[in-house]
């Protein structure tokens, strides 16, 4: 436990010089987080950055669960579940052609599928905030994408968290996930507003009983060996969002959450190994070569193919590229599940630790991109790339002009549903 308290002091002492100069020149934090990360990584043991990850990316996936408004996602939901799947099955696939075309065994190629599929909900959802908080369409498409391929990578991580490849061991890990996702549905439904009843007008007490219930579910996790990151995420869904009725609480989980990402991107930093610097040359060449190849699929590829498919779906061009920009990094989940399968001997060191640098190349390149997303996509409609033509919409969208004895219903939206 003191190793364990020295390597969080280590990672805050590194850190604050970080963001402070982030804040003094209004700089965006992640990529300055991860910088710091490589510095404490010096510092602090592999084995401890390790388990610092799985339990900063467990905690983060409860405050993400959390936050999920199913509500506000509906809309879109099939549409994203498309394109969730898409990415998933296109560029997963590309991902392990890759890996197997670099020499990789077909089972260690899976796990950079993986890696190029999946999006991190932390770094989208933290970027996208103002698009989530003004309701705007791309940002409910990026957030709705996230939390599909979430379900998906849960499902993923129960069965590496068996350990081996067999049928026994794998549906009991599928069989405990479904419990733990039953049991957020019931506690959501009938706990969740008896703790509130309870609570009274005490914000503080409603905190403690929420943290009460991830130390339950998380706890119950551990205890039947499977990856903690499943009960945390099913603590998060058992809470509900509503922010008018509970908004001390929600204000309080915030700022838990901002400490818990702060953790996260150092110990993502931590967890580089730097090319020319811990690896000798040829080994260098190697590493480089394999995440460059991530980088593009997960950068330039999955972008493309998830504006292709909302283009596709009938989405104009602008929203459907600000959406693909939100997807452009390797997923949190796929640290996880490169964790897991590294503790487990499915992955070897040379394979896990080029996952881990390009998701911190991702992680920095997309805050970049999600800065300046408007400009990206103005060059490539000026280029024709992406076609600024709202074709499909205009024809879903098209009257007929001898149309008789129909009602045109305004409002029927999210709001207007609910009158």
């Amino acid at each position: 436990m003191s190793e364990m308290l020295t390597a969080v002091a280590i990672i805050f002492i590194v850190a604050g010089p970080f963001m402070l100069f982030a804040n003094r020149f209004d700089l965006p934090a992640p990529p300055l987080l991860i910088l710091a990360g490589v510095v404490a990584g010096f510092f602090i043991d592999e084995v401890l950055a390790l388990e610092l990850a799985q339990f900063g990316i467990a905690l983060l996936v409860f405050t993400f669960g959390v936050g999920i408004q199913i509500s506000s996602i509906e809309p879109v939901l099939a549409d994203s579940e498309l394109v969730a799947l898409g990415q998933i099955f296109l560029v997963g696939l590309l991902g392990v052609g890759f890996g197997v075309l670099f020499g990789l065994p077909v089972t260690e190629s899976v796990y950079l599928g993986v890696a190029v599929a999946l999006s991190s909900t932390i770094v989208a959802t933290s970027l996208l905030q103002t698009e989530i908080r003004s309701n705007l369409i791309h940002g409910r498409l990026g957030q709705s994408i996230q939390f599909v391929q979430d379900l998906f990578a849960v499902g993923f991580i129960l069965i590496v968290g068996a350990g081996v490849f067999e049928l026994d061991p794998v549906v009991l890990q599928i069989g405990y996930g479904a419990l733990f996702l039953i049991s957020a549905v019931l506690v959501n439904r009938y706990v969740f507003d008896v703790m509130g009843r309870l609570a009274g007008d005490s914000d503080e007490l409603m905190v403690v009983g929420v943290i009460s219930l991830l130390v339950v579910f998380v706890g119950v996790a551990a205890a039947v060996e499977v990856p903690i990151v499943v009960g945390a995420f099913a603590a998060g869904l058992a809470v509900r969002h509503d922010p008018a009725q509970y908004l001390g609480l929600f204000n309080g989980l915030e700022s838990i959450k901002d400490f818990f990402v702060a953790i996260f991107f150092v110990t993502v930093g931590a967890l580089v190994v730097l090319p020319f610097v811990d690896l000798g040359v040829a080994d260098s060449v190697e590493t480089l070569a394999l995440v460059g190849g991530l980088v593009v699929l997960t950068a330039v590829v999955k972008p493309a193919v998830t504006a292709a498919i909302l283009i596709n779906q009938g989405y104009e061009a602008r929203t459907a590229a600000l959406t693909g920009f939100s997807t452009d990094q390797i997923s949190e989940f796929s640290l996880i599940i490169a964790i897991e399968a590294l503790l487990v001997g499915l992955l070897t060191q040379s394979v896990f630790d080029a996952i881990v640098l390009a998701a911190a190349v991702t992680m920095i390149t997309s805050t970049i991109t999600q800065q300046y997303n408007e400009q990206f996509y103005r060059v490539l409609a000026d280029r024709r790339i992406l076609s600024s033509r709202h074709d499909k919409t205009d024809e879903m969208s098209d009257v007929p002009e001898d149309i008789s004895d129909h009602v045109i219903i305004l409002g029927y939206g999210q709001k207007g549903k609910r009158m």
